[in-house]
């Protein structure tokens, strides 16, 4: 039973982390998809209004069209956290399966310590 413990803690914490990362993940997805549904927004109402305004609404269109460039800016900025966000969770999960199989050839008598040169 005392060998299936660590087994359990590993899986608990492995489970406790890839849930907190998928947590961040959909908050970040969420909030993409919020913005896009701006982006359409607007873009639907510059190609709409810019056929019926004057002058001094095109103006204020302009200001819209700077918001916009900002959203979109700001979506690459997210997708790029998202991209460290994915590629952080491949690192830890590698560590995970070295930590794994380190503690694996413990437990059968061979342990040199985790594949990569990490250390505990």
């Amino acid at each position: 039973m005392s060998d299936s413990l660590p087994d359990l803690k590993i899986a608990s914490h492995t489970l406790g982390l890839l849930r907190g990362i998928d947590q961040r993940q959909r908050q970040m997805m969420e909030l993409i998809l919020r913005q896009q549904d701006l982006i359409n927004r607007l873009e639907r109402d510059m190609r709409d209004g810019f056929a019926l305004l004057d002058r001094d609404l095109r103006d204020g269109l302009s200001r819209s069209d700077r918001d916009l460039k900002e959203i979109k800016s700001d979506i690459v900025v997210l997708e790029s956290r998202i991209s460290q966000e994915i590629s952080d969770l491949r690192d830890r999960e590698q560590r995970l399966d070295d930590h794994e199989e380190w503690l694996s050839r413990l437990e059968s008598g061979s342990a040199n310590g985790p594949s990569n040169g990490s250390t505990l």
